[in-house]
């Protein structure tokens, strides 16, 4: 019983050691690209609803529906009746 109680301990393996760094590491790397790629875009007027990837309407001029709202697109001028 001595003999057990006396073992010293074994230092950890330095290949198993490497393998729990790299698995801690693409974890880390792994988790911030899913909430940079996640991240909810506030739409606010054309050019972020065209940017967040929603559909434009064609009419004149383009219009962006981004739930429910829609943007016009600026840059495109109505002519005035003469």
């Amino acid at each position: 019983m001595r003999k057990f109680l006396k073992r010293k301990a074994r230092p950890m393996p330095p290949n198993l050691l490497l393998g729990l760094v790299f698995i801690v590491l693409f974890g880390l790397v792994s988790w911030l690209a899913y909430r940079q790629f996640t991240k909810p875009v506030k739409v606010t007027d054309f050019a972020s609803c065209v940017k967040a990837g929603n559909a434009i309407l064609e009419s004149y001029p383009e219009q962006c529906v981004h739930n429910g709202q829609s943007f016009i697109n600026p840059t495109q001028n109505i002519p005035k009746p003469y």
